[in-house]
């Protein structure tokens, strides 16, 4: 399994907490007129890289995980390319890398990277559920049943929530 990346570099405490590797996956599910990264909307495009490769990439890095840091994987929505994503999360898990995932929260295996995710950023596009539905093209029911799960799950995820 390939991941397919279009942006990388590092990040101070925006992507979660401390010095962090930030991965922007390929592809999203949403199409927000206000994208802050229209170049990860398709799922084409961008670097693959195999899980293995994107571990050694990280692992050379960890010097640089400080006052908290590790990695970060942000889109696009990383749950486009779920079964890659999980199975980096839990070799990076197995390392004790300190991981963080920026989702949408529009999918509905979510709940399964929660054991494999340190920090989880939860973007809430809007409340309203017509509003969300006519602005993105997708639901927010899921979103919301999934914010629930990682509250119970004992994450306590950083809401973002766009001002549209």
């Amino acid at each position: 399994m390939e991941l397919r990346i279009f942006q990388k570099g590092f990040n101070y405490s925006q992507d979660g907490p401390g010095n962090r590797l930030v991965y922007h996956l390929q592809g999203c599910n949403l199409r927000c007129p206000w994208c802050s990264n229209p170049e990860g909307l398709a799922c084409t495009g961008g670097k693959a890289y195999s899980a293995e490769e994107l571990l050694q990439q990280i692992l050379s890095s960890r010097m640089m995980f400080f006052d908290g840091g590790g990695v970060t994987f942000t889109g696009g929505e990383v749950t486009m390319q779920f079964d890659a994503l999980k199975e980096l999360l839990t070799m990076l898990k197995q390392e004790g890398i300190h991981t963080c995932i920026e989702t949408n929260g529009c999918h509905v295996r979510l709940p399964e990277l929660f054991p494999l995710t340190d920090h989880l950023i939860m973007d809430c596009k809007h409340h309203d559920p017509k509003i969300h539905q006519a602005v993105t093209g997708v639901s927010c029911a899921l979103t919301h049943q999934n914010l629930r799960l990682a509250i119970e799950a004992g994450k306590q995820p950083a809401v973002r929530i766009p001002l549209i």
